[in-house]
C-alpha cells in the first residue's frame, strides 16, 4: 500500500471515530436530558396533576385514589382539583396482569401510572405516598405522619415494581386494629381471610355431641374423652362437613378453613386411629388422613392445619393434597438467636426439610413475644431479618408472625414495623428500617432510644440468657435483667425524656413501663421488706406509703399505654393492682423457720429454680404464677428436712400448696410432718391425707395448717405425697402430676 493510501485509511478511520464519538455525546445527551427531567407533582401550592381511575368499577382503585388525593393534601395543603389537568396520577386494578398483591409505579411523559393485581394497586398508593411524599405509618391507632413540603419532584422515568416475598403475612400485634396500619404495611388480617382460624376440631365437632355419642372423641387411657376427635369415625368427617357446608355459606369470601386438633393433649388411641398414626410415624398421621378427606370433598376450597406438638413431624407417606397446607410451628424453640442457627430449633428444621418434600404449601407459625410475660424485655429484634430470609429462601408460602394481639407489648410498635416491612422484604435494610422508624416516631429521642436498644441486646448477649418465650423476668434477676441492668436501661430512658415533646413523651413512658414491671415482678420474688418501715408499736412492718403510690402509677400507665392483659389469658392491669393490693395488705408472718437451711430427698425441677433450697424459708408467699415462689417436685414426692439452727417448742406448722391443673400441679395426696432432735431420729406429728382433685380450670391455693403440736425439736420433715398419675380428666399424654409449695411457716 502506497503512503497517500495509507494516510488516506488513517482519516477515515479518525472521522469513523470522530463520528462514533459524536453519536455517544448525542446519545449521552439525550439520556442526561431525559434523566433530569422532573414531573413536579406540586409547587408553592400549585400543581398540575389531577387524580383518575381506569374507568373499571374495582373498588380497590377508588380506595387508591382516595389515598393519593388525602395525602397529597397533607403533604401540600393543596386539594386535587376534578376538573381536567395536563397531566394525571392514574389508579389502575390490572387484575390477572400483575402477580397477586403486586404493583408497578411508571410514568409515561409527565403522566404517573399506578398499577396493581387487586389490591396491589392500594399497596401501589401507600409506597408512593411513602416514597415520594414522605410520609410515614409509624404505629397502629394514630394518625400518619406527613411532612409539610412546598415542592415535591419526582425524577422520570419512573419504573418500580414490588411484589411479596410471601404470599400470607401476619403479624400478630395491635396492627390489628388499625385497618389502615394493614394495608399501608401490606399485612394480612386472619379474622378475613380464615372462615374457620387455629384449633378447631371443637367449632367442627362441638363437644355437646359428647353426652350423647362418646364415641365421635378421643379413645384415650382406656375411655372416651372430649380432649379430641376420632378422625377414623365416619359420622365425625360427616358432622364436620355439614359445619363446613354452613360456614362457607355464611363466609363465602374467606380463603382458609382450619382443620386441626384443640390446644391440649388426649389424642385418639383407638385401633384405626392407632394404625393411621403408626404407618405414618406420629399423630399427624390420622390428622393428615382427616383433612385429605375434607380436602377431596370440597375441592375448590382452601384447608389449613397445624403440624404442631404432637403433630409437628411430618407424615412418612402421606401427601397433603393439592388444597391443603401445612402450618408448622417452632413453638420448642428459644428466641436469642435466627432459626436457622439455633439448636433448639434443630427439630424444627428438620420437620421443616421433611414437610418440603411432601409439599410446597407450608405456612410458618414463628413466635416473637414472652407470653407469660408480654411486659418483659424480649430483644429479639436482630432475628426478624436471618429468619425471614430463611424463610423465604425455603421458600416458604406465608408467616404467621405471633406477637402479644391486640394488647401492648415490649416494644410492640418497632417490632410490628420492622417485621411488616421485611414480611414484604426480606432483603430490605433492618438497620435502615430501624433508623427509620426510631427518627420518625422518637424525633429528637431517636438516638437515644437506639442506645437503649443496642444495651439491651449487649446485656442479653453477656448474660448468655436463652430467651424463652414461656419464660420470665425473674429468672434473670441476675443476668440479663439484674437491678443494676435495669438501673442502667432506666438511665438511659432519662436522657431521652429531656429531648421528648409532648408527644413523644408518651412514647418514652412506654418503654419505661417495661422496666417497671420487671422490677415489679421480681420483688414479688425477692421479698418486699426493703418496701416496709417499722409501725410506732415496733411490732408490725407495714409498706411505705410511696411504694403503694408505685403501684397506682404502673396501674395508670398500663392502662394509658393499651395493655388490656399482661400475659396469655392472664390478668389486666386493674386486677394486677389489685393482687399487689392484697398482696401488701397481707400480715407479714413472723416465721420460725426464716432463712433456715433446708435439705430435700428427691431434687425440685429445675426449670423453675426460684430461689432454690432457699424458696422454702425466704418469708416470700408464692402468688397464682407457679413459675416463681414455688418449688415444684415433677413426678416425685417432696420430702423437705429443715434445721431449724436451735431448738425450740413447735406449737404450729403451716404450708400452701398450689393448683393448677392446666399446668399439671395439683394437690398432694397426703401431707406427713414429723419432728426431729438430731436430724436424725424422727417422730411422727401429724397426717393430713386429701381426696383426689376434681375437675376445675381456676389457679387455687391450698394452705394446711398443724395446730397444737406442742413438741421439741429443731429439725422438722415435711413429706407431701404426690399422685402416681394425673387424674383422667388432664389430658396430658405422658405427662406426670407436680407438687408446688411455696413457703414452711413455723410458730413458736
Amino acid at each position: 500500500m502506497d503512503q497517500h493510501s495509507s494516510c488516506k485509511k488513517n482519516r477515515a478511520i479518525e472521522n469513523l471515530k470522530k463520528s462514533a464519538l459524536l453519536f455517544i455525546l448525542c446519545i449521552c445527551s439525550i439520556m442526561n436530558s431525559q434523566s433530569s427531567q422532573n414531573a413536579v407533582l406540586f409547587s408553592e401550592g400549585k400543581s398540575e396533576y389531577r387524580v383518575s381511575k381506569s374507568g373499571s368499577s374495582s373498588p380497590y382503585e377508588k380506595k387508591a385514589a382516595d389515598i393519593i388525593k388525602e395525602y397529597f393534601r397533607r403533604a401540600s395543603g393543596v386539594y386535587f382539583q376534578e376538573e381536567d389537568r395536563s397531566n394525571a396520577i392514574t389508579l389502575t386494578d390490572v387484575e390477572d396482569q400483575l402477580p397477586e398483591e403486586s404493583f408497578n409505579i411508571s410514568s409515561e411523559g409527565q403522566n404517573i401510572i399506578i398499577k396493581g393485581n387487586r389490591k396491589g394497586v392500594i399497596y401501589g398508593a401507600y409506597a408512593f405516598v411513602e416514597k415520594f411524599l414522605g410520609c410515614r405509618k409509624f404505629a397502629p391507632g394514630g394518625d400518619a405522619f406527613c411532612p409539610m413540603v412546598q415542592t415535591v419532584k419526582i425524577p422520570l422515568p419512573l419504573n418500580i415494581s414490588e411484589a411479596p416475598a410471601f404470599g400470607f403475612r401476619e403479624v400478630y400485634s395491635q396492627a390489628e386494629t388499625d385497618a389502615e396500619y394493614m394495608d399501608w404495611h401490606r399485612l394480612h388480617n386472619l379474622e378475613e381471610l380464615w372462615g374457620i382460624w387455629g384449633h378447631s376440631f371443637s367449632k367442627l365437632v362441638p363437644t355437646t355431641h359428647f353426652k350423647t355419642n362418646p364415641e365421635y372423641f378421643a379413645y384415650y387411657r382406656g375411655r372416651r374423652h372430649p380432649t379430641q376427635l376420632c378422625l377414623s369415625n365416619p359420622h365425625v368427617l360427616e358432622i364436620a362437613s355439614q359445619t363446613l357446608e354452613k360456614s362457607f355459606r355464611k363466609n363465602p369470601g374467606a380463603k382458609y378453613w382450619s382443620i386441626s386438633p384443640n390446644d391440649n393433649n388426649g389424642y385418639c388411641e383407638c385401633k384405626l386411629c392407632r394404625e393411621a398414626d403408626r404407618k405414618e410415624g406420629g399423630k399427624q398421621g390420622s390428622l393428615l388422613m382427616f383433612v385429605n378427606r375434607v380436602a377431596r370433598k370440597n375441592p375448590h376450597k382452601t384447608f389449613t392445619t397445624l403440624a404442631y406438638s404432637a403433630t409437628s413431624k411430618s407424615t412418612e407417606q402421606l401427601v397433603p393434597e393439592r388444597n391443603v397446607i401445612i402450618m408448622l410451628s417452632n413453638i420448642e424453640a428459644y428466641r436469642t438467636v435466627p432459626i436457622e442457627n439455633e439448636p433448639s430449633a434443630a427439630r424444627f428444621r428438620q420437620n421443616l426439610h421433611d414437610w418440603k418434600s411432601k409439599t410446597d404449601r407450608i405456612i410458618i407459625w414463628d413466635y416473637y413475644t414472652q407470653f407469660t410475660n408480654f411486659l418483659a424485655p424480649f430483644p429479639v429484634e436482630s432475628t426478624f431479618k436471618p429468619n425471614l430470609e430463611y424463610y423465604n429462601s425455603s421458600e416458604i408460602s406465608g408467616v404467621f408472625a405471633q406477637l402479644q394481639g391486640s394488647t401492648y407489648g415490649d416494644l410492640s410498635e418497632l417490632k410490628t414495623y420492622l417485621l411488616a416491612k421485611l414480611l414484604w422484604n426480606p432483603k430490605a435494610n433492618a438497620e435502615d428500617l430501624t433508623d427509620d422508624f426510631l427518627g420518625g416516631y422518637y424525633k429528637e429521642a431517636g438516638h437515644i432510644v437506639k442506645e437503649f436498644l443496642r444495651l439491651r441486646h449487649r446485656m442479653l448477649y453477656l448474660s448468655k440468657t436463652r430467651l424463652d418465650i414461656y419464660g420470665n423476668p425473674i429468672n434473670n434477676a441476675e443476668d440479663f435483667l439484674s437491678p443494676n441492668n435495669l438501673a442502667a436501661l432506666s438511665s438511659i430512658l432519662d436522657e431521652a425524656e429531656l429531648l421528648a415533646n409532648e408527644e413523644t413523651l408518651p412514647r418514652i413512658n412506654k418503654l419505661r413501663l417495661t422496666l417497671e414491671y420487671t422490677s415489679l415482678q421480681q420483688l414479688k420474688r425477692s421479698g418486699l421488706y426493703q418496701q416496709t418501715t417499722v409501725s410506732q408499736e415496733d411490732v408490725n412492718r407495714v409498706v411505705r406509703e410511696e411504694f403503694r403510690k408505685r403501684i397506682d402509677r404502673f396501674k395508670q400507665h398500663a392502662v394509658s399505654a393499651g395493655v388490656k392483659v399482661l400475659s396469655e389469658g392472664g390478668m389486666s392491669p386493674l386486677e394486677y393492682w389489685n393482687e399487689w393490693n392484697l398482696i401488701l395488705d397481707q400480715p407479714m408472718k413472723v416465721n420460725a423457720a426464716a432463712g433456715a437451711k433446708v435439705s430435700l430427698k428427691h431434687s425440685f425441677t429445675i426449670e423453675y429454680p426460684a430461689k432454690g433450697l432457699k424458696t422454702l424459708t425466704d418469708g416470700t408467699p408464692g402468688y397464682n404464677d407457679f413459675s416463681y415462689n414455688w418449688l415444684l417436685f415433677y413426678g416425685k414426692p417432696m420430702v423437705a428436712t429443715v434445721d431449724l439452727g436451735r431448738v425450740i417448742n413447735v406449737k404450729e406448722i403451716e404450708m400452701t400448696f398450689l393448683e393448677d391443673q392446666r399446668h399439671w400441679i395439683i394437690r398432694p395426696k397426703m401431707v406427713k410432718v414429723e419432728y426431729s432432735l438430731d436430724g436424725t431420729t424422727f417422730r411422727a406429728s401429724a397426717i393430713r391425707n386429701f381426696e383426689s382433685p376434681k375437675e376445675n380450670t381456676t389457679i387455687r391455693k391450698f394452705s394446711i395448717r398443724f395446730k397444737n403440736i406442742g413438741a421439741d425439736a429443731r429439725y422438722i420433715r415435711i413429706t407431701a405425697d404426690n399422685h402416681i398419675k394425673l387424674p383422667s380428666f388432664i389430658a396430658s399424654g405422658q405427662k406426670k402430676p407436680t407438687i408446688a409449695c411455696d413457703e414452711i411457716w413455723v410458730s413458736e
